[in-house]
């Protein structure tokens, strides 16, 4: 989710959705974590966020990805950000590492 009060909002509508579902019998899938993206540094709007979402219980991913404008564009010629070398790149590749310990699949040197 990007970081920001309407994408908390959404988030909460989509975890009441989850759970209705659930109730109902018609999905049964744990939420591995949430992903907080487009972050900016020292964002009070990222800060807040955040905080949000450690308040929530919900799990979340521990790496966060960066707002580049240069990704956005790359990404809309059709280049994925983590062919790139840098801050965004290296976020997702941290990101696999984080999904793969949540699914208790170990990382091959």
């Amino acid at each position: 989710m990007s970081a920001d009060r309407l994408a908390l909002a959404a988030l909460g509508t989509f975890v009441g959705w989850l759970n209705e579902f659930r109730s109902e019998d018609v999905i049964h899938a744990e939420l591995l974590g949430v992903l907080r993206t487009m972050t900016t540094k020292g964002s009070r709007a990222t800060q807040a966020t955040f905080e949000a979402l450690q308040g929530s219980g919900l799990p979340l991913f521990e790496t966060p990805i960066p707002k580049r404008v240069a990704v956005e564009d790359n990404v809309a010629d059709g280049v994925l950000a983590v062919e790139n070398a840098g801050p965004v790149g290296d976020a997702y590749r941290q990101l696999a590492v984080d999904v793969l310990g949540k699914l208790g699949v170990g990382v091959g040197a």
